[in-house]
């Protein structure tokens, strides 16, 4: 799966195994800027998704239902402008952490 952001604050995923390319394209929009920062993880024991924007805003999505809207909703930076993030495993802890810069 393919996750792509795009300046109208849409994220689209492309499942390259789904053959119908009318079925193998999701596209949701949620943010309010355009989107130019993804990260993805599968620590939880299912796929997650987080896409952040110019504004500093941040959602988090379960990939297996993207339809449903995101998960969470950050503000991660309230001053000036997100340019990447990362999900890291936190390494002593059970749980990964989102990164933001």
């Amino acid at each position: 799966v393919h996750a792509m952001g795009a300046s109208d604050g849409s994220v689209a995923c492309l499942d390259t195994r789904i053959k119908e390319a009318s079925s193998a394209v999701t596209c949701v929009r949620s943010h309010r800027a355009p989107v130019v920062a993804l990260a993805r993880s599968y620590g939880e024991g299912y796929p997650l998704l987080a896409s952040g924007d110019v504004s500093g805003t941040v959602h988090v999505w379960d990939m297996r239902m993207l339809e449903r809207g995101s998960t969470r909703k950050i503000q991660a930076h309230a001053l000036g402008k997100l340019t990447s993030m990362t999900i890291c495993s936190s390494g002593f802890l059970d749980h990964e952490i989102l990164i933001t810069g």
